[in-house]
């Protein structure tokens, strides 16, 4: 079992590591998708609102690391709740438009995977939005869980979101079910009401012909280097023109990686919301329609010493 703050064995890293870092990297650097993340604001689905609504008394004029900020969507209401606020991402785009849109706020441009200007136990929460954790590869991903036990104090509380193995969207393919490549859309397609993502979809269409084709081949590359394991997986995603290879985990693959680092997952939280499932006492419900959950975890208290 790995401790908090310690880095787990270094190995060669997968052809799917590699593809996600490099193509994901490509992809938010591009102007078409800074644009997208410049205009975002609010929540981003009705799960993120409900954690937020739980943890926010607990949340109220303490510590936060903001993980993964983006263009500052999360820092808008993180910073309603506290002035001790640190947030960061790796694309330095992304770093400058939070800062512009931020000016008085404190953002840095930094890594998940290291996290090592801020001390152990330096931080009440932590937050990792928009399923950021799912941007590196399998061989990254347990590096960054170790990070974010390492800097949350014993107690403190992480919120992160991620996609689903076990949900609609890992095995889709860009015609399954009458969809098309573009249809798929962006993170939160799911609630934009279908008459308006056809039209969307038309002007889409017509402005760029070739776009449907282009599509499906960037799908089909990316599916070829993809994975799949029973409690985790690596495929492409939709949004930005199928331009993410990304980490898909079932509930019970997302409490176990948790619990190898040292935090414990008390929730998950459908991103439809408002249900709840059970992490501690076993999972509840029926998690196959969740596309992705919010996870809310707790670094384990230190062991009591005499």
């Amino acid at each position: 079992m790995n401790q908090p703050g310690v880095a787990p064995t270094v190995v060669q890293p997968s052809a799917s590591t590699r593809a996600a870092e490099s193509l994901n990297r490509q992809t938010w650097q591009r102007e078409d998708v800074l644009a997208e993340y410049a205009s975002l604001e609010g929540w981003s689905d009705p799960g993120e609102w409900r954690a937020i609504q739980l943890l926010a008394p607990e949340l109220r004029n303490k510590r936060i690391l903001d993980i993964g900020v983006g263009s500052g969507r999360t820092t808008t209401w993180l910073r309603l709740l506290t002035d001790d606020y640190v947030g960061i991402d790796y694309t330095q785009g992304m770093v400058e438009q939070a800062a512009a849109r931020h000016p008085d706020a404190d953002i840095r441009h930094g890594d998940a995977r290291d996290l090592s200007e801020f001390a152990d136990a330096s931080f009440d929460a932590l937050n990792f939005s928009f399923s950021g954790i799912d941007a590196v590869g399998h061989d990254d991903r347990a590096r960054v869980l170790s990070e974010m036990a390492r800097v949350l104090k014993p107690g403190g509380v992480a919120l992160y979101s991620t996609f689903n193995r076990s949900g609609p969207d890992f095995a889709r393919t860009p015609l399954k079910k009458g969809e098309l490549p573009w249809q798929v859309g962006s993170l939160q397609g799911s609630w934009t009401p279908r008459p308006v993502r056809l039209a969307k979809t038309l002007l889409r269409t017509a402005r760029d012909p070739g776009r449907p084709l282009r599509e499906y081949k960037t799908w089909k590359a990316l599916h070829e280097q993809g994975e799949a394991h029973a409690t985790w997986g690596m495929a492409p995603l939709g949004a930005h023109g199928y331009g993410l290879l990304i980490h898909w985990v079932t509930p019970v693959g997302a409490r176990a990686e948790a619990a190898a680092v040292g935090l414990d997952v008390e929730l998950l939280i459908a991103a439809e919301g408002p249900t709840l499932y059970e992490a501690t006492t076993g999972l509840t419900g029926d998690v196959s329609s969740a596309r992705w959950f919010h996870v809310i975890a707790r670094r384990r208290a230190e062991p009591a010493t005499d």
